[in-house]
């Protein structure tokens, strides 16, 4: 996931889950 830290895992912060769908990850 640390290799995805680019503007895509923040869209998908945004939307309360990270680029796995772990919204728990979302801390």
């Amino acid at each position: 996931m640390a290799k995805m830290m680019g503007p895509r895992f923040k869209l998908c912060r945004r939307l309360g889950l990270n680029v796995a769908g772990h919204p728990k990850a979302m801390e």
